[in-house]
């Protein structure tokens, strides 16, 4: 995604994250506002939302008065397991077939996507990733129990942000 920063000296005003035709902005209310006026006499009227909303699958909640979360339950919930045939099942150390090798390429992307959140998962996605090209039945087990075990541990799980205040110390 790309993304911009508006500061007015050393005073960070606005930040701007920009996927396909979505805005996601973050500052004061007093810009939101102007920001908002200028874009819909532009291009008309926008769809707004506020804390918790979620955006491209990840919820963003307000935990506290300084606090905002970020999860990705109802992401999660949406995937499901790949289904081996039987003969994978009975061995293997067989060479998954197209559909087969697509249904895993497809689970791990998504379970990429899930460690944006869960960095619980990454070390062992990323090793699953280098089978992508290749994948054997075993790989497909692998990745079938990393789901099971995202959709078991998955309470609190997610990215705390918690307001600086200043200033700063170390």
């Amino acid at each position: 995604d790309n993304y911009l920063y508006y500061s007015i000296g050393w005073e960070l005003v606005a930040i701007f994250v920009v996927h396909v035709d979505d805005i996601l902005m973050c500052a004061k209310l007093s810009f939101l506002r102007y920001a908002q006026e200028s874009l819909e006499k532009r291009f008309g009227k926008l769809k707004k939302n506020a804390l918790p909303f979620d955006y491209l699958g990840i919820e963003h909640v307000r935990m506290a008065p300084n606090d905002v979360a970020l999860f990705q339950q109802g992401y999660l919930k949406k995937l499901k397991p790949v289904v081996l045939a039987e003969h994978v099942k009975k061995n293997l150390t067989t060479a998954l077939s197209k559909i087969d090798n697509t249904a895993f390429r497809s689970l791990l992307c998504s379970m990429l996507w899930l460690c944006l959140t869960r960095l619980d998962l990454i070390s062992e996605v990323v090793l699953l990733q280098s089978e992508m090209v290749h994948p054997f039945g075993h790989h497909v087990k692998q990745l079938n129990a990393l789901l099971t075990k995202a959709t078991t541990n998955f309470a609190m799980l997610g990215l705390h942000f918690h307001r600086l205040l200043w200033p700063l110390r170390c």
